[in-house]
């Protein structure tokens, strides 16, 4: 973790950091691409799709999941995954904050 004075940060840049963090991967980049076409994504399928191990999955999701980017939930020996496209907001805004 790095240093940081959390003084000098607003809640939103904490925020939009978090998103940051959490899609800057490219197996996490390439995860939420696979869940923007197929809705009904596992763990398994992701492990088998992207040439992962499940613990790797896993760690993964933990981190999009922070960011309100996914919600999974256990069924049967798997995670059903499911894209929340609305964890993007924050981002987002920034973005066109600065593009503006």
């Amino acid at each position: 973790m790095r240093a940081f004075k959390p003084n000098n940060y607003t809640l939103e840049d904490f925020e939009v950091t978090v998103i940051g963090e959490a899609i800057c991967h490219p197996a996490r980049k390439r995860m939420i691409q696979l869940l923007k076409t197929n809705k009904n994504l596992t763990n398994t399928r992701l492990s088998k799709v992207l040439n992962l191990s499940k613990p790797a999955i896993t760690k993964h999701l933990l981190k999009l999941s922070e960011a309100n980017i996914v919600s999974y939930k256990y069924n049967v020996h798997e995670f059903k995954i499911k894209l929340n496209p609305e964890g993007f907001n924050k981002m987002e805004q920034f973005i066109c904050e600065i593009k503006s």
